[in-house]
């Protein structure tokens, strides 16, 4: 999470929200080379020098964020199934059979939003060829590994990227771009394999080992591509996130 993010957190009083469930990121953070060469340092700072960087656990951002909200802005149970639009109004029908009508409607119904069809007729998702890796380790089981610092190993292929969460309690650690030829099907979820996911960086820097070492349990996620829409729009409806691309 970066300064202009926290930023506008602190604008509508979440910043002790931010500190309390995120890591400060400081200027020890750097790209390296697969081997542990340098490379350059992370920015961390505004233009003003303002360091409000931090590793953040997405499911810790959202429940603050949910926390936070005013009662009666979310309605739960609600999964949209169906849309109708006219010169008036637009009516979004849900599988609980609550219909609502409203002037506008944004989709930010995620990656198989039930609504994108009706802005643009569905294309199907080609395999990329590649997944990637993401999953958690205690600080216990990593003593001397610095808690202050975001750090990313890019090599052949791939990249390996470390960053404290949970206020230090945890270290997140996210590989990217993993080449295969075995394809799977859409899923931020899947169970990965460890020894798997070790023998990936094998003769990659002895730090990048250290934390896979300690890794007992991972996920894995296919990538996939989409064409991109030539609208996001149409009518009273638009798309948001990861319904438009």
């Amino acid at each position: 999470m970066t300064p202009n993010a926290v930023r506008h957190l602190e604008r509508v009083g979440l910043g002790p929200a931010v500190q309390r469930w995120g890591a400060g990121v400081g200027t020890g953070s750097c790209y390296f080379r697969h081997d542990g060469t340098p490379i350059a340092p992370v920015q961390v700072t505004d233009a003003t020098g303002w360091n409000a960087t931090f590793g953040m656990h997405r499911a810790d951002f959202v429940d603050f964020l949910a926390a936070n909200l005013p009662v009666g802005i979310v309605h739960t149970g609600h999964r949209a199934v169906g849309f109708e639009q006219n010169d008036d109004l637009a009516r979004v029908k849900f599988a609980n059979g609550a219909i609502v009508e409203a002037d506008v409607v944004v989709a930010a119904d995620g990656i198989h939003s039930e609504l994108r069809p009706y802005v643009f007729p569905p294309s199907k998702p080609v395999f990329h060829g590649t997944i990637s890796y993401r999953g958690l380790v205690p600080r216990e089981h990593l003593p001397d590994w610095p808690m202050d610092r975001w750090q990313m190993w890019a090599g052949p292929s791939k990249h390996f990227l470390v960053f404290p969460v949970r206020h230090g309690t945890m270290v997140n650690y996210v590989v990217g771009f993993v080449p295969t030829d075995e394809e799977m099907k859409e899923s931020w979820s899947a169970p990965g394999d460890p020894e798997v996911l070790r023998r990936e960086f094998e003769g990659w820097d002895p730090r990048v080992g250290e934390v896979l070492k300690q890794v007992d349990k991972t996920f894995r996620w296919a990538l996939y591509d989409r064409d991109p829409l030539p609208t996001w729009a149409k009518g009273r409806l638009t798309l948001l996130g990861d319904a438009a691309h």
